[in-house]
């Protein structure tokens, strides 16, 4: 009943432009119209805030008098806004999506016979606007008819975890697997340790453990062509726990089978289920630059800056202070930016004047002489008795 007087209130509203203050979103009241209800909406596995009110009603509304208290779902063709509510928290949230009417511009870019909305939902918590996802395909548009979208819809900016930082999108293709009880670190689990579930380290799920009885860990799965890396038929997920107390991630042993996953099953697992520390190999030397802070079995594998900053390099500081000079500054005699130099001769010293010549052979340090006849080493053999060179 509430619905038909809505949709008979729609028709005496024609032609008003309607803006909703939180988003900025328009739209013009059109006579051609259809109806979307929905059963329920959630935002980040959270029931969405709002009291319903729609743009012509006339009754008394919490979120006008609240600003950005409420969430607010709007539909969309091409971008152009064709209606908007705010969100009814006690479910079937009923959206009008208005129609082109023949011979009005302001209704020219609207919905005709076939069109499919885009949904969207602003989630007034944060400020952001999100896509619907619905179990129900959204139906094409067509004059006056009133769609019902059943179950859940979902809405999601990711469900953020700030101490582990495992974040996951909810999914109407979801399992839960539901531990009896779990120990940490030998000791019953505290309210503030959380668990989570994992495939090939995507987190799929978390939840906040519950030391008094069972604590059901949602898993979620791919959603038509979203989320391609959570869980598929008969996959197996992989559970881990973080330990508030201490701050530390832990690997969960189940005390039962951890069956294949399959949508919207609950798996019960008896018992008591227990942590063990998770092996992270790496360097745990928080000096060298290749440090994991998640490391808790050293591996040999770290490395160190070098005089030029780079990580693993091998450069190094020299006996002069110089990096990466390889001792190109010392002299000869060891010195350090000194002098000496090793001369022809092999001589090494600062002293230029007494650095070996080349004799008249053109060997260094040699004893060859030019004799009096001009004879490279000849030793004035060739004088006659007389002492004449040649005679």
């Amino acid at each position: 009943m509430i619905n038909r007087i809505f949709i008979l209130f729609l028709f005496c509203a024609l032609h008003s432009q309607h803006i909703n203050n939180e988003t900025g979103w328009s739209f013009y009241s059109s006579p051609r119209q259809s109806f979307y209800i929905f059963d329920q909406i959630e935002i980040d596995g959270e029931v969405a805030v709002g009291d319903g009110w729609y743009p012509t009603s006339d009754s008394q509304s919490s979120c006008l008098d609240n600003f950005d208290s409420c969430d607010v779902i709007g539909a969309f063709l091409d971008e152009v806004c064709v209606g908007w509510v705010y969100v009814d928290s006690e479910g079937y949230t009923t959206l009008p999506i208005m129609g082109v009417q023949s011979g009005d511009l302001t209704t020219a870019d609207y919905c005709v016979d076939g069109n499919i909305p885009q949904i969207k939902v602003y989630d007034s918590s944060t400020g952001l606007e999100l896509n619907i996802l619905t179990s129900d395909e959204i139906p094409g548009w067509q004059f006056l008819n009133t769609f019902h979208i059943q179950n859940i819809s979902f809405a999601n900016s990711g469900i953020y975890e700030q101490n582990t930082g495992w974040n996951y999108y909810q999914s109407s293709n979801q399992a839960f697997y539901s531990f009896e009880s779990i120990e940490v670190n030998d000791t019953q689990a505290d309210y503030l340790d959380v668990i989570g579930a994992f495939k090939n380290n995507v987190c799929v799920g978390w939840i906040n453990i519950n030391p008094n009885g069972y604590t059901s860990v949602p898993v979620m799965g791919v959603e038509d062509n979203l989320y391609p890396y959570y869980m598929t038929e008969n996959d197996i997920p992989v559970f881990k726990v973080y330990d508030y107390s201490e701050g530390e991630f832990l690997n969960l042993i189940s005390s039962d089978q951890v069956l294949n996953w399959s949508p919207l099953v609950n798996y019960i697992i008896e018992g008591t289920s227990i942590t063990v520390p998770i092996i992270v190999s790496g360097c745990t030397d928080s000096n060298a630059c290749n440090y994991n802070e998640l490391a808790n079995n050293d591996d040999g594998s770290c490395l160190y800056d070098d005089c030029t900053g780079e990580c693993g390099g091998n450069a190094f500081i020299d006996d002069c202070g110089v990096c990466d000079g390889n001792n190109q500054d010392q002299d000869c005699t060891g010195e350090c930016f000194g002098n000496a130099v090793i001369d022809e001769c092999g001589i090494c010293d600062d002293d230029p004047l007494n650095d070996c010549v080349q004799d008249c052979n053109g060997e260094w340090g040699g004893t060859a002489e030019i004799d009096d006849c001009g004879v490279c080493n000849g030793n004035n053999q060739d004088q006659d008795c007389t002492g004449e060179c040649f005679g």
